[in-house]
Parts: C-alpha cells; structure tokens; sequence
C-alpha cells in the first residue's frame, strides 16, 4: 500500500517537473519573440526618422514656421 501511495506521488512529481520545464521554454521563447519583436520596432522607429529628417533636413530653420504662416490670436 505504502509503495503504491508512493510511486503515485513520484508519477504525480515527475508530471509537474515536466510541466516546470514546458512553461519554462515557453517562456524562454515569449521572451525571445518580445526581444524581436522590440528590436524591429526599433528598426521602423529609425528608418521613420530617417524619413522625416529626409523631408524636413537637419537645419534648425527648418523647423520654425514661417512668418507669413503664423496664426494671430484676439
């Protein structure tokens, strides 16, 4: 009876060892996805501001409005 009771529990150990093990890569892989997933945002992100510095240029002018455009408030 004893060694019944017992090697249940070893049954019911070694399931929940496997289960760690599975959830662990799982996340390991969650982890890694998120990590790519971050790293080509960041890609987009770059080749955005290339778009934009393309367009508006890097001089400081370029990025005040022109007089004649300026809306006067009462």
């Amino acid at each position: 009876m004893a060694n019944d009771l017992l090697k249940k529990l070893e049954e019911k150990i070694n399931e929940a060892i496997e289960t760690i093990e599975l959830s662990r890569m799982e996340v390991t892989d969650l982890k890694a996805a998120d990590l790519l997933d971050s790293e080509d945002e960041e890609v987009e992100d770059s080749e955005d501001e290339e778009e934009l510095g393309s367009t508006f240029g890097t001089n400081a002018d370029s990025f005040t409005e022109a007089p004649e455009s300026a809306q006067h408030y009462a």
